[in-house]
């Protein structure tokens, strides 16, 4: 968790350097990514919004209180609004540090997160990526249909030898084809791949969204404690429909992370060779 927080911020801090981008869509469905948003209510200080996920509908409603975000999250089955999650995120800038913590009203928990902004690469326009990232480039013989995202998931196939290859950082997971687990995680990194195409002029080049993949986490980001997170820095906010197509990129990123855990398969060390 405390890592997906990390990650989201330096995806604010890079974003956040641009003009805020008129993306006034209220429904937004991306790709393969299986996650659908419909925000009801966008206020300053109070959001109503709807996430459907694998034909799942829940609800969020939030509201944000000085510098802490109230979260509620309901599961919706037809007419029943059942609530599963209620949180309280407290967010404190002290010098060059930003602080969240999160308190779980369900369960008497708190997590928290210290994070130096003077750490974070923020503004860069280059198109070098990270090391796991080019480390990807380099695939054995035989293997085509190379598909490479940016935060490090890729994959590719040897159809004669019925094979396919789930790679992230210097890690192949080697599996045998067809499998219906490896045919959803291609989908989830083709997802990736296409979004990134709309996300990068956004956050100002791939050298900034590759700094995602040095805090690749658990856990969901919600649209208001991205809004105060900018508001918090001093940042202009961006149309709702911007923040859900960031919302959806971290989240489609923690599906991809989840469905390459669940792949079935051998694991190769390649060790840094590029």
């Amino acid at each position: 968790m405390k890592k997906f927080i990390i990650l989201f911020i330096v995806f604010i801090l890079a974003f956040s350097q641009l003009p805020i981008l008129e993306v006034l869509a209220e429904t937004r469905d991306l790709d393969d990514s299986g996650i659908n948003f419909t925000v009801i209510q966008d206020e300053e200080d109070f959001m109503l919004y709807q996430m459907e996920e694998n034909r799942i509908v829940y609800e969020y409603e939030e509201i944000t209180v000085d510098d802490v975000v109230h979260t509620k999250k309901y599961k919706i089955t037809g007419s029943l609004r059942n609530l599963i999650e209620d949180s309280s995120t407290t967010l404190i800038l002290s010098d060059d540090r930003l602080i969240l913590s999160t308190f779980d009203n369900m369960n008497k928990t708190t997590e928290q997160t210290s994070l130096d902004l003077n750490n974070l690469n923020v503004g860069e326009t280059g198109n070098s990526v990270t090391t796991f990232a080019r480390c990807s480039k380099i695939w054995p013989d035989g293997y085509t249909g190379k598909k490479e995202a940016i935060t490090g998931h890729a994959y590719a196939n040897n159809y004669g030898e019925k094979l396919g290859i789930s790679r992230l950082g210097t890690l192949d997971i080697i599996v045998k084809t067809p499998d219906k687990k490896f045919d959803e995680y291609t989908r989830l990194v083709d997802s990736l791949v296409a979004q990134e195409i709309q996300l990068i002029p956004f956050v100002g080049g791939a050298q900034a969204l590759g700094e995602l993949t040095k805090a690749i986490g658990n856990g969901n980001v919600t649209l208001a404690t991205l809004k105060s997170v900018l508001k918090k820095l001093g940042k202009s906010i961006p149309a709702v429909g911007t923040l859900v197509s960031m919302v959806t990129y971290f989240n489609t990123n923690h599906k991809a992370n989840v469905s390459r855990d669940g792949l079935n398969g051998k694991s190769v060390r390649r060790g840094f060779v590029c």
